[in-house]
């Protein structure tokens, strides 16, 4: 019984694939129909966005600056423990010498922590302002959709990919959502409203 409610199952799916062929003047559904929606659809590239947005890229390269420059006396002053640390395995034990660079050590740990809590502050304002960035962006992007009629605007990118023996770089290509587009693109206006 099971397997006769597949066949009635199979049976109208088909009659209703046939009529709706036929409903269309014989020749079937093509892929080639056109849609009525085009001008209703833009495309963004949002990494092009951010990339040329010039309030982004000014903070965005202070705070890289200030990250650098803590990672790198972070990197100075790790060096320095292990001196530090070394010298303290050198010294007698309980001596004065030990002592003082116990105090040294205690310090630079001290100084270190420090430094963390800064890496860990630029991480989140950094965090704040490719956000705030983000929202505004795509508050432009609302503007410039509504002002023109645009019902859906998606984000894409036809950055060629040179190397696809990379996995990522791959992985980035096979994912793309849009593959094709004919001059839905509004990136450049929405840069021109940064810039």
């Amino acid at each position: 019984m099971d397997r006769n409610m597949m066949y009635a199952g199979t049976a109208i799916v088909m009659a209703g694939l046939l009529g709706f062929s036929w409903g269309k003047g014989g020749n079937g559904v093509r892929a080639d129909d056109a849609k009525p929606v085009a001008g209703e659809i833009a495309l963004v590239d949002i990494a092009k966005v951010f990339t040329a947005h010039k309030g982004m890229q000014g903070k965005s390269d202070e705070l890289k600056r200030e990250a650098e420059r803590v990672s790198k006396d972070m990197q100075e002053l790790q060096a320095s423990g292990q001196k530090l640390q070394e010298q303290y395995n050198k010294a007698k034990k309980g001596s004065a010498e030990a002592k003082e660079v116990e105090q040294e050590i205690k310090k630079a740990r001290d100084q270190f922590a420090t430094l963390q809590q800064e890496q860990r502050r630029l991480l989140e304002t950094n965090a704040e302002h490719l956000m705030a960035t983000y929202e505004a962006i795509n508050n432009e992007i609302a503007r410039i959709a509504e002002a023109r009629g645009y019902k859906l605007v998606l984000n894409f990118t036809l950055e060629p990919v040179v190397d696809v023996k990379d996995p990522q770089k791959r992985q980035v290509v096979l994912n793309r959502q849009v593959l094709y587009q004919n001059s839905l693109d509004i990136t450049d206006d929405v840069i021109s409203a940064f810039n």
